[in-house]
């Protein structure tokens, strides 16, 4: 997986930029909140980055800081919620508007966001009311085996796995392999999931 990528900015637009690095262009979706941040065409950036892996395509998905990449995958893990209407949500809100809105229960403000009506604008209040930290409170360093633990199930629930299954098969691997790379973690739970 991809944690940040950092090179030179050689093209911007309010949805995509390519960096390169060490002569390869990366393509990266990024939200307007990212893109009003970027520097000039040309200079240095680095970016936080989301690995999105479906079974026709790898994504990436950019952010300019630590908060905007840990939003984009708790919206991941509401209900209904995929790639595209995540990035929606942090391009109309930004991430102070989000927080303000789940700790309010704002559902007008939510409903600004392409692509989320009422129904769906209740189902992540519901999901994420005690995930996201109101506005002014310390946004907390996720632990390591969490954010594992996300990136493992975000992975295997791209590849089609029911939530259940990809729980369990999460849960396993990390007891059986304290410390192991991410990499080796999913390989250990496609191969678990093989075997039931």
């Amino acid at each position: 997986m991809i944690g940040f990528l950092q090179g030179q900015l050689i093209h911007k637009t309010p949805e995509r930029v390519i960096v390169e690095v060490g002569g390869v262009g990366y393509e990266v979706t990024v939200p307007f909140s990212t893109y009003s941040r970027l520097p000039a065409t040309g200079q240095l950036v680095r970016l936080h980055i989301h690995t999105h892996v479906r079974e026709d395509a790898i994504q990436l998905f950019g952010f300019g800081d630590h908060e905007e990449v840990t939003l984009f995958r708790l919206l991941l893990g509401a209900h209904e919620i995929g790639p595209k209407i995540a990035m929606n949500i942090l391009s109309v809100l930004g991430p102070a508007d989000l927080r303000r809105a789940i700790a309010e229960r704002d559902e007008a403000t939510l409903r600004r966001v392409p692509g989320i009506g009422p129904k769906k604008v209740e189902r992540l209040l519901v999901d994420l009311k005690d995930k996201v930290a109101p506005v002014g409170a310390p946004v907390p360093a996720a632990p390591a085996q969490t954010t594992e633990r996300d990136d493992l199930l975000s992975a295997l629930r791209n590849l089609g796995y029911k939530a259940e299954d990809a729980d369990r098969a999460v849960a396993e691997v990390l007891r059986r392999n304290p410390g192991a790379a991410v990499e080796h973690l999913l390989k250990e739970a496609l191969n678990y999931l093989y075997k039931r």
